[in-house]
């Protein structure tokens, strides 16, 4: 029998700064990791993990958010483990 372990985290950090017009302006980054018995699996569950962070952003600011790529690293022990980082602001 093949025991399958999920781990998903997903870890949202920022830093606020004002704008001279005002307005609150911040930066930040969406981290997400998730395990899986391919390097394919786990990336694209760390990587599913991470869009429901970044669509509820997209909800909330709209196009006032902006992305930067995504960078991912996984390690190749079984269960593979894979941590995908996303940086974005907010004007």
């Amino acid at each position: 029998m093949i025991k399958r372990t999920l781990l998903m985290t997903v870890t949202i950090c920022g830093t606020a700064f004002a704008t001279s017009s005002g307005g609150l302006a911040f930066c930040g980054s969406i981290s997400a990791s998730a395990t899986g018995l391919s390097r394919e699996a786990a990336i694209s569950r760390a990587n599913n993990r991470g869009l429901v962070e970044t669509r509820r952003l997209d909800r909330k600011y709209g196009s006032r958010v902006k992305y930067q790529p995504a960078v991912s690293t996984c390690s190749d022990r079984r269960p593979v483990s894979c941590r995908i980082t996303q940086r974005y602001c907010v004007n």
